[in-house]
């Protein structure tokens, strides 16, 4: 009689996109303002001195749209998702994984937090609509 032995892990190498997803969005958050910052500056010639109510152009207004979202995301919805995806276990990683992630996701939020306090305020104007 043979034994058959059932596992319920997937296979160590499988990439598991939820949990790399919550912890990489500040990277791209920050990567989605920054070039929303240059797109700011190539449409208007300069940096604009007032809050932009209404952008000149609909990729204009998408991107900003875009940049704020996802900026607004980082703390409120990745960070939560990320410690409850945590919690299933066939999302799990291990402790070395998980530590990296962890150590990305707050890195990228520091920076997130801080870069307005950091940069001059004429660079950020755009955004405080």
């Amino acid at each position: 009689m043979t034994d058959i032995t059932v596992t319920t892990r997937p296979p160590a190498n499988s990439w598991r996109a939820p949990t790399w997803l919550c912890a990489l969005l500040p990277l791209l958050a920050l990567a989605l303002l920054g070039s929303t910052a240059l797109h700011m500056r190539w449409a208007f010639g300069g940096w604009p001195t007032n809050a932009v109510d209404d952008p000149p152009t609909f990729l204009l207004s998408l991107h900003q749209v875009a940049s704020v979202t996802a900026y607004l995301l980082c703390p409120f919805v990745a960070t939560p998702l990320w410690a409850v995806l945590l919690c299933f276990r066939h999302l799990r990683l291990g402790f070395p994984t998980h530590l990296i992630q962890a150590l990305v996701l707050t890195g990228g939020l520091a920076t997130l937090v801080s870069l307005p306090a950091l940069v001059p305020a004429k660079y950020f104007t755009w955004m405080l609509d």
